[in-house]
């Protein structure tokens, strides 16, 4: 019970804390120990204003700690881990260089969820924005097993994507090159999608959805930043899709063996032909801290992030 109150948000860790420290109190007439994650907090002897504030500030600093390993996660542990500070730079294990595959493409920075300047990068269909990710230590960025596509989305107070998919993060192929990707469906206004594509049951072009499995949720129509993430679980056979750190679909789809090709991956778009010249699938709005792991992640880690 003490990691999964270690793992909720921090306004309802310290609700939660309080309330059982004003009702052990009741029971115990100010001689209580409160097992909190690394240790014991005892309170015995101490005013009740100066118990409070030292069980505030052992989960404030507990909480602090868990950000930053899950920070660190996502650059030592992640496969790339684009948090676009500025520059278009990796910050994850492996150094994907990322590049404009068009010369209309501005490289604008934008504020970020914080309002940090400069902390968030901008695209824009107008001027074809995209990018896309080569690492001469991990040439094809093949995933097998568990994985997880992860992303900051704001989508433009235009966007509609009925008429056309939009991708966020991919390893696709228009015509039946596909891995993977985390997206905005075709067909439907804004409803992100996290689709991963079956290799043993995968048929050439022009079939270009066999193989496919996916799940999808109608995004937010707020105008804000939102985190988006999508998990692939190969022991438990489970997809996930979760919005903010919650958990909004999840389908049970058995091992699979992802989908091996030679394509790279794109951020803001997906490959229109088998080579690196041609895209389509551009992306309206703000993206920020892209990243994708060679493991599959829980809700818990999926709720850390959205506090980062």
């Amino acid at each position: 019970m003490t990691e999964d109150l270690f793992h909720m948000h921090y306004q309802q860790r310290r609700l939660l804390f309080i309330s059982l420290f004003l009702l052990t109190l009741f029971i115990n007439f100010l001689s209580f120990p409160l097992q909190v994650q690394a240790g014991e907090l005892s309170c015995r002897g101490l005013p009740l204003v100066d118990c409070i504030n030292r069980l505030i500030d052992q989960v404030n600093q507990q909480d602090h700690l868990l950000r930053v390993a899950t920070q660190s996660d996502l650059m030592e542990q992640g496969l790339l881990y684009f948090p676009f500070d500025n520059n278009l730079n990796d910050a994850g294990r492996f150094h994907f260089l990322a590049r404009k595959t068009s010369e209309t493409m501005k490289e604008t920075f934008t504020n970020d969820r914080k309002g940090q300047t400069y902390k968030a990068l901008l695209f824009s269909s107008a001027e074809q924005s995209c990018l896309e990710l080569t690492s001469t230590e991990k040439s094809n960025a093949n995933l097998h097993g568990s994985f997880t596509l992860g992303a900051w989305v704001k989508v433009s107070p235009d966007a509609d994507f009925s008429s056309g998919g939009s991708m966020i993060v991919a390893k696709h192929y228009t015509c039946g090159q596909r891995s993977f990707d985390l997206s905005f469906a075709h067909g439907y206004k804004t409803k992100v999608r996290f689709t991963l594509y079956n290799a043993s049951d995968s048929a050439p072009p022009p079939s270009y959805v066999s193989g496919e499995h996916y799940i999808h949720f109608d995004f937010p129509a707020d105008g804000g930043w939102h985190l988006v993430i999508g998990s692939y679980d190969y022991l438990s056979g489970k997809m996930m899709l979760f919005l903010d750190g919650e958990l909004k679909q999840d389908a049970s789809i058995g091992a699979v063996e992802i989908k091996q090709t030679e394509q790279t991956i794109t951020i803001g778009c997906y490959h229109n032909s088998s080579s690196s010249v041609s895209f389509r699938g551009y992306f309206n709005g703000g993206i920020d801290d892209v990243f994708v792991l060679d493991r599959a992640v829980s809700e818990s880690w999926a709720k850390v992030m959205s506090l980062l």
